[in-house]
């Protein structure tokens, strides 16, 4: 599991020195790594003096840090991972800046060690189920690990400024789902068993990610403009853990039904048509307290919980989610299993059969829309280079091109991308199919046929790519007419009782949002202000296979 040679780095290695400056660190190159392999270096920082600001890698406070770690997945930049709340890192940074700047401003002792991951030292590892996490996401610096049934208690010393009355701890019920940055797990308060919650354990080294979270979600709070914000997910608890692969942040919120689940129910026009506009208003109010979400997409965006799920007992709750599916963690070696690795790897839970259990399915439930996952957020003011992720559901244009055409180079979350990524995920809510599959940098044709102008700085590109250069003359008005036209049939296909009119209307509005010029894009309020959300109008009947839920679905008391 340990090993020197898995990556290229120039590494800082003194070991029992106080390196003063970078020019005293020995350098020793090592190898690139293989495909599946996942590196971690580790800074081990025996001292570290008062507090200080560090150029362009954050503030580094307090007597004693225990380790720093820094990853490169297959490409972009190293990110540093905080393991003591003796360092605050506000910001992404590259491996340069650390290693200059810190080692240049304050004096420390390290060593450095490096994580390999090897999917074969385990028995029975899934290489690619989507219901579970990584597993090389458990190692020092990132994923904490969880079982059913755990206890968390925040950390008293990290979590002084919490109210006195804030619950002691939460028990873990089940696990609602995973990604990059965090774990999010169906978990009941001590104080208040019968309510159940959302808990959101934040990776190690995503301890900026979660403050920019908590951040955005106490503006969208506390901003007067309080009617629109009840579609943004409410902050209910957030504090610190501590754990064997570093110090976690948590937040805790209502339990919300995520729309790529929601999309499996038969939902009408008329209900899509709701969520969209809730969404819309959402992120308007964002936008209004001057939040860039950064980040939206179809999983990150969803709907309340029918009312009985809300006052139903946690017995209940945990009745329709099916049990649980679990894959032991288990090394080949058995001095490979450490504290670091869960006991097992746990398949989330199915969210939509509680979801139909409850009553959801009814036309008169009056679920509303919610925006939630603020990882990626940004005050509009935020001048910090950090570029948003090619590698994320659907990147808008802007960023797409930025990271193909120019080598990469940084592009901030934007409103306009904000708008661009709601419009992408309304067309997904309306059609269940992506809007672009894959990655790649062919994507760029497909987000020009959408548009019909290619614009000047795209086809000077164009020019110098010959697989590009060919579909040049296919970029045309004419040709983005008939791509839309195809859309259309399949909105009509999948929305059979919406009216000519309506449809219509929400393709106008579409390649308005789907502008590829991000300054001809519509601001939420002219979005909001559009015929197809303003006027009222919508689908002239209700698919009646809807209105009537399952008797084998409905609850049982």
């Amino acid at each position: 599991m340990l090993s020197r040679a898995p990556v290229r780095l120039w590494a800082a290695v003194k070991r029992g020195a106080i390196c003063q400056n970078e020019s005293s660190m020995t350098r020793t190159p090592w190898t690139a790594p293989r495909r599946r392999v996942v590196v971690t270096a580790v800074l081990h920082i025996q001292r570290c003096p008062t507090s200080r600001r560090v150029p362009n890698c954050g503030q580094v406070t307090g007597s004693r840090v225990t380790s720093l770690a820094w990853t490169r997945p297959s490409h972009g930049t190293w990110v540093l991972s905080r393991e003591d709340t003796g360092v605050i890192i506000n910001r992404t940074c590259k491996r340069t800046d650390f290693l200059r700047n810190i080692g240049t401003n304050i004096g420390f002792t390290m060593s450095v060690t490096v994580q390999k991951f090897n999917p074969m030292s385990f028995y029975y590892y899934p290489m690619d189920d989507p219901n579970k996490e990584p597993l090389e996401l458990y190692r020092p610096g990132y994923l904490h690990p969880v079982i059913v049934g755990n206890i968390i208690h925040p950390d008293p010393s990290s979590n002084l400024n919490r109210p006195a009355d804030s619950p002691t701890g939460y028990r873990i019920l089940h696990k609602l789902g995973h990604g990059g940055e965090s774990t999010v797990w169906l978990a009941q308060g001590l104080e208040n068993p019968e309510r159940v919650v959302s808990l959101k354990i934040f990776s190690a080294h995503c301890f900026s990610a979660a403050e920019r979270e908590a951040c955005a979600l106490r503006t969208s709070m506390t901003s007067p403009n309080a009617v629109w914000a009840k579609h943004i997910t409410h902050l209910l608890d957030d504090f610190t853990i501590r754990g064997p692969n570093g110090t976690h942040k948590v937040h805790v919120t209502d339990v919300v039904m995520p729309m790529k689940q929601l999309l499996r129910s038969r939902l009408s026009a008329v209900k899509k048509k709701e969520l969209v506009k809730g969404l819309a208003q959402g992120l308007a109010h964002l936008h209004r307290c001057g939040i860039i979400h950064g980040d939206v997409h179809w999983g990150n965006v969803g709907c309340t919980m029918p009312p009985r799920f809300l006052t139903a007992s946690v017995r209940n709750i945990m009745r329709p989610l099916k049990g649980f599916y679990a894959m032991t963690v288990l090394p080949n070696d058995p001095t490979q299993q450490s504290a670091s690795l869960p006991a097992y790897l746990l398949s989330s839970c199915d969210m939509h059969s509680c979801y139909e259990w409850f009553g959801g399915e009814d036309p008169n439930v009056g679920s509303e829309a919610r925006i939630f996952d603020f990882g990626n957020a940004r005050d509009v003011k935020d001048k910090v280079d950090t570029a948003e992720d090619i590698r994320r559901a659907c990147a808008p244009p802007e960023v797409a091109f930025a990271y193909y055409a120019i080598g990469g180079s940084g592009y901030p979350p934007t409103i306009e991308a904000d708008i661009w990524c709601l419009g992408v995920t309304i067309m997904r809510i309306f059609s269940n199919e992506p809007v672009i599959e894959g990655r790649g940098i062919w994507n760029l044709i497909a987000y020009a046929m959408l548009d019909g102008v290619l614009p000047k700085a795209w086809r000077e590109f164009w020019e110098t790519v010959p697989s590009l250069r060919a579909q040049i003359d296919q970029v045309t008005p004419g040709n983005a007419d008939d791509k839309w036209d195809q859309i259309r049939e399949g909105f009509e296909e999948q929305n059979p009782q919406a009216d000519d009119d309506d449809l219509d209307g929400l393709i106008s509005l579409l390649r308005r949002m789907l502008a590829l010029d991000s300054a001809s894009r519509p601001s939420m309020e002219q979005v909001l202000a559009d015929p197809w959300l303003a006027d009222g109008s919508l689908p002239k009947t209700v698919d009646a296979s809807v209105a009537v839920l399952p008797k084998s679905l409905q609850a049982q008391p």
